[in-house]
């Protein structure tokens, strides 16, 4: 399990931090991962709090809405150098939702 916290570049006008584009202030990671024999699993559940993408026309800022994403994938080996995968993405099919200026916006 991994967990991040940033906090931006200070502005020393307004002692306030100041928003990197694709940075959220707020990230949790955790991965699970098992191998035995020919088979291996891995599952992992990734959570991104709000962050800014771009500013739009007008200067306000474009932001993507907090989410989260659960992913799995399952390997078998049939034979030596030949391996099946099956990945999957977005299992718990999670909207990614994007607003300018205002959350309600969207």
């Amino acid at each position: 399990m991994t967990g991040c916290h940033s906090s931006g570049i200070r502005d020393q006008r307004t002692n306030s931090d100041l928003l990197i584009e694709g940075l959220s202030k707020h990230n949790v990671n955790v991965v699970g991962y098992y191998e035995k024999g020919p088979f291996g699993i891995r599952v992992a559940w990734n959570w991104r709090d709000k962050y800014l993408d771009k500013i739009g026309i007008g200067g306000d800022g474009v932001f993507f809405e907090p989410y989260d994403n659960l992913s799995a994938s399952l390997n078998y080996e049939i034979a030596q150098g030949i391996l099946f995968t099956l990945q999957g993405s977005n299992l718990a099919d999670t909207p990614v939702r994007k607003y300018g200026g205002f959350e309600e916006a969207t």
